[in-house]
């Protein structure tokens, strides 16, 4: 309702802004983020941003930048075929060929290195600082780079195996839906391992850097240095 104040010697109305709603809409302004502003996926603050001293920060970082170039070839390899009106399968077999050498032998080999033996090192100091869920099996930050692993494989064979049904079809129609979802699966993995690779340096990195001590540091680095190395 309006909250109305009468001016005592005119008897006019002086006010009719209800002041719970102006209290509502003042705070609906301040707001940095609203329901259809949301934050960004890829903002980070700048202060998070780690400096590489460690060896394994290093590391790291050059696995991240080798992994994001060819993401971003891969990306754009897709784009120019999928404007061709007819994809032949042996532009479709090199373009998809190239990215899934990289997949087998340098992208899985350090996801799973990391989950071996880093991941479960800052699952745990996560858990030990309370910075969990309150679920009977409390998750951290680091089950969202677990879920995108898994994602990875499953996206990654689900791909493999439309190529390699597109390659036993003779019907042109059925090829071209069996080729449409392929595409569609590989941009998928495409913004999935974007934003996963992006919050490994701009938030893994600093959880490295400030939940590690200088021991923990060589330890993990010399465990990684031990498990198979990606190879290109």
């Amino acid at each position: 309702m309006k909250h109305v104040i009468i001016d005592t010697q005119t008897r006019k109305r002086i006010n009719e802004v209800d002041p719970l709603k102006k209290i509502e809409v003042e705070n609906l302004e301040n707001l940095k983020n609203s329901p259809m502003d949301p934050p960004d996926a890829y903002s980070t603050k700048k202060e998070n941003k780690t400096t590489v001293t460690h060896p394994l920060l290093h590391r790291l970082t050059v696995e991240c930048e080798v992994i994001n170039q060819q993401i971003a070839d891969f990306e754009n390899n897709c784009n120019e075929l999928w404007k061709k009106s007819q994809i032949g399968s042996q532009e479709l077999s090199e373009t998809f060929g190239v990215f899934f050498r990289f997949y087998d032998q340098y992208l899985l080999v350090s996801f799973q290195n990391k989950v071996r033996y880093l991941y479960p090192v800052i699952h745990e100091k996560l858990l030990d600082s309370g910075e969990h869920s309150k679920e009977e099996y409390p998750k951290t930050a680091i089950d969202l780079f677990e879920d995108d692993y898994i994602k990875t494989i499953q996206l990654g064979s689900l791909i493999f195996n439309f190529l390699g049904m597109r390659n036993h079809l003779k019907d042109s129609i059925t090829q071209n839906i069996i080729t449409d979802s392929a595409f569609r699966s590989a941009k998928e993995l495409i913004e999935i391992l974007k934003l996963h690779f992006f919050r490994e340096s701009n938030v893994l990195m600093d959880m490295i850097s400030k939940m590690l001590s200088s021991d923990e540091l060589d330890a993990v680095y010399l465990r990684l240095n031990k498990a198979e190395p990606p190879s290109m």
